[in-house]
């Protein structure tokens, strides 16, 4: 989508797009229906802007007694490519903030949240790359539940607040997150293993953070748990509305452990780790994992349920109204369509229209 308009429309276009997956809210499916109680394992916040003296804050909130892994991705506008991508993880009945802003002269998602995040940053700034804040300063965001862990996993014993509200360990949590890939076993260190699977240094005997040795945690599917919403505002006039992100209802199998989408957050797959940050998205899970088996595709239901199967366009150029509107809506997922190697091969000029130039 790309959007050049003033603050009053922007208000109403982000309005009438909200009302508009308002009103499928009682479509149905085997998998990925609009929820209709605001609680879902996805949520999809339909625009952020940073433009001008634009901000964008975000909320979730765990609403489960168990500890909820979540992929927090910043989609940008330009091709709806992965331009930010963190995992959030948090204990039982918590709350995550944060919000966008470029006032530093980069994109930055920032948070004073005490909740653990991986990759962890200390001062609660994660800096958007460059090469992926072009086309950037906005988009949409997605709200992904990667996978829930009951009380007995070390995951949740060091992700769980004190009466202060600080986890016990956030960098043994981080350690989850390191990849393994082509590993097994404790003595490959710490790490995702698969989709169900990640180890963490942690004292296995007594559940304490002494770490003695690669103390491993399993997962399953999370439930319908997630509550997310969010505010655009206006720094500089002070104007601000928000609303709930569109929750998506069954999106992952809460079937044990075949439902959870754990992935490490270093490589990906184009740096030959298909257990990488890359998943979950829109269109399923892990590869290797084939826990995602469902007709059609999982973003083909999703695209159905949530009645994007079709792109539409909206400008306007009224002068005499302070209207100038290039407005091209584009629905989430848009990057499950494309042939993403090619893309990124176009993007570098090394081939066009699919050949080499």
């Amino acid at each position: 989508m790309k959007m050049n308009f003033k603050p009053l429309g922007l208000v109403a276009a982000v309005a009438a797009a909200t009302a508009g997956y308002a009103g499928i809210a009682s479509a149905q499916g085997p998998n990925g229906a609009i929820a209709g109680n605001g609680l879902g394992d996805l949520a999809i916040v339909p625009y952020y802007t940073v433009q001008s003296d634009f901000v964008t804050g975000v909320h979730i909130t765990n609403t489960s007694g168990l500890t909820q892994v979540v992929k927090l991705r910043m989609r940008r506008a330009k091709d709806s490519m992965d331009a930010m991508d963190i995992n959030v993880i948090l204990s039982p009945y918590d709350v995550w903030t944060g919000f966008l802003d470029d006032s530093s002269g980069s994109i930055v998602l920032a948070t004073d949240d005490n909740s653990c995040t991986a990759p962890i940053r200390a001062d609660g700034r994660f800096t958007m790359p460059g090469i992926y804040a072009a086309g950037a300063q906005e988009g949409y965001i997605e709200v992904i539940a990667m996978a829930s862990a009951d009380s007995s996993q070390p995951i949740s014993q060091a992700a769980l607040h004190d009466s202060d509200g600080v986890p016990a360990d956030c960098g043994a949590v981080a350690e989850n997150f390191f990849s393994r890939f082509n590993g097994s076993g404790p003595a490959n260190g710490v790490g995702n293993v698969d989709n169900h699977t990640t180890y963490q240094l942690w004292d296995c005997d007594d559940n304490s953070q002494t770490p003695d040795t690669a103390c491993g945690s399993t997962y399953v599917g999370s439930d319908d748990v997630l509550r997310v919403s969010y505010f655009v505002r206006d720094a500089a006039s002070g104007l601000e509305f928000g609303s709930d992100a569109i929750h998506i209802t069954g999106f992952q199998p809460a079937n044990g452990s075949s439902g959870a989408m754990m992935s490490n957050q270093e490589k990906g797959i184009f740096s030959g780790d298909p257990t990488g940050f890359d998943y979950p998205d829109l269109n399923g899970g892990l590869p290797l994992d084939g826990q995602r088996t469902l007709a059609g595709g999982a973003f083909d239901t999703l695209r159905a349920n949530m009645g994007i199967s079709t792109v539409l366009n909206d400008w306007s150029t009224a002068s005499e109204r302070n209207v100038a509107t290039d407005w091209v809506v584009t629905f989430p997922g848009q990057y499950a369509m494309l042939d993403q190697p090619l893309y990124f091969l176009e993007l570098l000029g090394i081939v066009e229209c699919g050949k080499p130039n």
